[in-house]
């Protein structure tokens, strides 16, 4: 018969690591403000603003949405009197935004 070594664990609080600590994320320092928040707010801004536009595409009150483009069927929209939201006009006006639908 083999004997084997017996080995001792050790307690598991040894082990047991706390929470880490978050580091903050190092700012950079220009003669034009934080950067970094600007960027930040530029994009949540865009993301909200392609939301509602996806949200516009979707919406069936507005007419048929598959094949036409985002700006066409806005224009189609108004001509029937379906009074569509003026800031999807306005959005898709600035040039930042697909005027063709995702769909």
């Amino acid at each position: 018969m083999e004997r084997y070594a017996r080995i001792q664990k050790t307690p598991a609080k040894e082990f047991r690591r706390g929470p880490k600590e978050k580091e903050e994320p190092q700012k950079v320092e220009t003669g034009y403000g934080d950067v970094t928040e600007g960027l930040a707010a530029e994009a949540r801004e865009h993301e909200a603003n392609e939301h509602k536009l996806r949200m516009f595409d979707l919406d069936p009150r507005y007419g048929p949405f598959i094949g036409v483009g985002r700006m066409e069927r806005w224009e189609r929209a108004q001509s029937y009197g379906l009074d569509p939201p003026n800031y999807v006009r306005e959005l898709l006006q600035t040039g930042k935004y697909e005027t063709e639908g995702r769909l």
